[in-house]
């Protein structure tokens, strides 16, 4: 029998709703590509096609699909990286691909999670600590000292202890006044991602 017959056939049948045709009450699905059968508590509904409604993409759903090609694009060059795959495979995460495990990499920021400002008098030597996180691990901390209006006072590089969260920055410009002082803390993890956050004093 052949498509268009079968589809003659229904219309006859279902001739828009039935409850007790037992040649469709059991089935639903696409018919060519004109009609679909729908079946709701044993009642079968023949209807046409709906058109499909063409919406644009939003500027969020473009930027998670740019984000997407780029960590893809990413996880082909750590497969070709033998310093990259080392780092990769060297993850807790067993039984997972380098290319999965970079691609998890780049489409998660890293994260400033604290700051310890207590041992920060404005003085040159003085301690600040900078807690951050990364679900692989934070590459490098950069932390810059402005004033109230936004004029450098220092910056640079901190220096991590052995698991790479902590990161201790040294004061190497003294300053008479701390109060309204901005602190900001730059993390980046291996495939080079930015997560930025900062305090005032």
């Amino acid at each position: 029998m052949q498509l268009t017959e079968l589809i003659t056939i229904l219309i006859l049948i279902v001739m828009s709703k039935t409850n007790q045709n037992p040649l469709t009450k059991y089935y639903s699905g696409k018919f060519g590509n004109d009609f679909v059968l729908r079946n709701n508590k044993g009642k079968s509904t023949l209807a046409k096609l709906p058109k499909p409604i063409a919406v644009a993409p939003t500027v969020a759903q473009k930027n998670v699909t740019s984000k997407f090609r780029l960590a893809v694009n990413y996880g082909k060059r750590c497969i070709a990286d033998p310093e990259l795959t080392a780092f990769y495979l060297s993850k807790p995460e067993k039984g997972t691909s380098v290319y999965r495990l970079a691609m998890m990499d780049y489409l998660k920021v890293p994260v400033i999670e604290n700051f310890k400002t207590d041992g920060y008098k404005g003085e040159a030597g003085n301690i600040i600590i900078v807690i951050a996180i990364d679900n692989f691990a934070v590459a490098k901390v950069d932390l810059s000292i402005k004033t109230a209006d936004g004029n450098l006072i220092e910056e640079g590089p901190c220096v991590a202890d052995a698991i790479d969260t902590v990161w201790t920055y040294s004061a190497t410009v003294s300053v008479p006044v701390t109060t309204g002082i901005i602190i900001t803390a730059k993390a980046y993890d291996k495939a080079g991602n930015i997560g930025e956050d900062s305090i005032t004093l």
